[in-house]
């Protein structure tokens, strides 16, 4: 399981580059959008909540191409919101480079008497991320010149101790990892691997993605590092079928080793427990010697 650094020069590919992002206005879905714009790409942002701030469109300065920002409303668990998404994109922009698929969703804290579970995480997690991998990889295999690469926004965690209703959200993204890998073999074997990647991103806990019932929601770890390691994965045309963890500000290969995957897992959920993500990182280092 190889450690590995994001240098900035490896992320100016995706300047004037067309990205999708799900979920785009809040949490690691908002800090992808502001860190792609600042580095000149025009983002399509599909999420029901329009962003926090109307400072996100801007490109940061010294940026050598305008940057564009699109706000779209989009219910990721309903089809045809989606197709309208990319539609959208298609005709503002000509084309879909890259796609974040970060749905976001976690479970609510049920009280008062019991009822029957929500499952609307299946449709924003899980079917959600399915449908939005099939609209990328439609666009992206018939646009010309055809290419373009899609991140899936996952997560090894597990269920929180003492938060029954966190259980659902666990199996949805657990799903979402295993489509992930499938999704590389069909690219296989239908000879589109080399135009069209596929990765998967496994972030720590970050703000505006808090667990249910989190008391320190301060102690959450930024974004910032989690939206870095999702831009990597569009700009490393290298990198196809990885399965990528960003904690503590650092990043690991997981594909290489998924042996290893029990363990890292028991790590980051206890981690994740307490918020620490320096407890990650450093038992990943135990982990890889």
């Amino acid at each position: 399981m190889a450690e590995f650094t994001i240098a900035d020069k490896t992320l100016a590919s995706l300047r004037g580059k067309v990205i999708i992002v799900t979920g785009g206005s809040s949490g690691i879905g908002l800090a992808a959008v502001e860190l792609l714009l600042g580095l000149g790409a025009a983002v399509i942002s599909g999420d029901l909540h329009p962003p926090p701030a109307p400072q996100v469109i801007y490109p940061s300065a010294g940026s050598a191409v305008p940057a564009f920002f699109t706000h779209a409303p989009t219910d990721v668990g309903a089809w045809v919101d989606l197709v309208a998404l990319f539609k959208r994109a298609v005709r503002i922009h000509g084309r879909v480079d890259h796609v974040f698929c970060n749905p976001g969703a976690m479970p609510d804290d049920c009280g008062g008497d019991l009822k029957e579970p929500d499952h609307a995480g299946l449709d924003t997690n899980l079917k959600g991320a399915m449908n939005t991998a099939a609209l990328a990889i439609y666009h992206m295999q018939t646009q010309d010149p055809p290419g373009g690469s899609l991140v899936l926004n996952s997560s090894i965690t597990g269920p929180p101790r003492g938060s029954f209703r966190s259980v659902d959200d666990a199996v949805f993204q657990n799903g979402i990892l295993a489509f992930g890998r499938y999704i590389k073999g069909s690219l296989d074997v239908a000879g589109l691997s080399s135009t069209i990647r596929v990765n998967v991103l496994i972030p720590e806990q970050a703000k505006g993605k808090a667990a249910p019932g989190a008391q320190d929601k301060s102690a959450i770890p930024s974004a910032s590092p989690s939206a870095r390691g999702a831009a990597h994965l569009m700009a490393d045309t290298a990198r196809h079928g990885q399965i990528v963890y960003a904690g503590g500000g650092r990043y690991w290969e997981m594909e290489e080793e998924t042996i290893l995957l029990p363990a890292v897992r028991s790590i980051i959920e206890e981690s994740t427990s307490s918020h620490n993500g320096n407890g990650v990182a450093g038992r990943l280092d135990g982990l890889t010697g």
